[in-house]
């Protein structure tokens, strides 16, 4: 009788371990998951790219300043770094002739800062912008402006 109930205990023992490894490797994927979504807001002379994230990250500076085909926006996580640990991670977009970025990836360089990087299939014009919230930046890409006396051409040839 004694050997069954250490059985029991043993399965209940297992069963208890098994539980909360899995209760925390879900817990710690999901707080692992900083970047969020990217929404596209387009208008005829600009676009605003507006990437989420789902911890606070504090926006600090950008390379190069205003024109490039690869961003680096560096970013501090604010938060207790005990709570989440940053990780590589990426979201896909898929280009258009008015934005053509295709990729935005999360690339940490220390316990509480990261490289948030946007790649784009060709070089834009743009402007960065943190929010007053810090769960999400803003990246302005101009559309490129046709010369006037190009249209004019184009309208004396036809």
């Amino acid at each position: 009788m004694i050997n069954i109930v250490i059985k029991n205990d043993m399965h209940l023992l297992h069963f208890i371990v098994i539980f909360c490894l899995a209760l925390f490797s879900a817990e710690s994927s999901a707080r692992n998951n900083v970047l969020d979504s990217i929404d596209v807001d387009e208008s005829r002379d600009q676009s605003v790219i507006k990437i989420s994230f789902t911890e606070r990250l504090i926006y600090r500076s950008h390379a190069p300043k205003n024109k490039a085909d690869l961003i680096h926006i560096n970013v501090n996580l604010q938060s207790k770094f005990e709570a989440i640990r940053l990780e590589s991670e990426f979201l896909i977009w898929n280009p258009s002739d008015t934005v053509p970025l295709f990729e935005v990836s999360l690339e940490p360089t220390s316990l509480i800062q990261a490289d948030l990087v946007l790649r784009f299939d060709k070089q834009v014009e743009f402007d960065v912008q943190g929010s007053s919230d810090s769960y999400s930046i803003s990246i302005t890409v101009y559309h490129p402006q046709e010369d006037q006396s190009d249209t004019q051409s184009l309208t004396e040839r036809k």
